[in-house]
């Protein structure tokens, strides 16, 4: 109860405040949130854009580079989760794109 009141004498100064710092503070909190959060993004991003994956990917990649510079200050896991993925997925992208034979485009 304490924790989410005041941590090292703070006080904060709204009840919101002290929920998502003790939220983001805690990491085994945070990063399934944050999991949670883009499995959405994903899901609601392939169904209005009528199944287009490329599209999806996309939106997943500007959601994760998007939070994972907002979040640096307030979660350092969650930030460097979210770049490190993106990071991942955006070398993937170019791996599968360079493994094409020019002229062919997959279905």
């Amino acid at each position: 109860m304490f924790m989410l009141v005041a941590h090292a004498g703070e006080e904060h100064a709204t009840t919101s405040e002290a929920i998502s710092h003790s939220f983001l503070e805690t990491w085994y909190i945070a990063l399934p949130l944050f999991i949670v959060l883009l499995c959405i993004v994903a899901a609601v991003t392939y169904e209005l854009s009528k199944k287009s994956k490329p599209v999806t990917v996309n939106a997943v990649l500007v959601t994760l580079f998007v939070v994972g510079v907002a979040m640096y200050q307030k979660s350092a896991v969650v930030s460097v989760f979210a770049l490190s993925l993106g990071f991942a997925i955006a070398l993937l992208q170019v791996v599968l794109g360079l493994g094409q034979q020019p002229g062919k485009k997959k279905k």
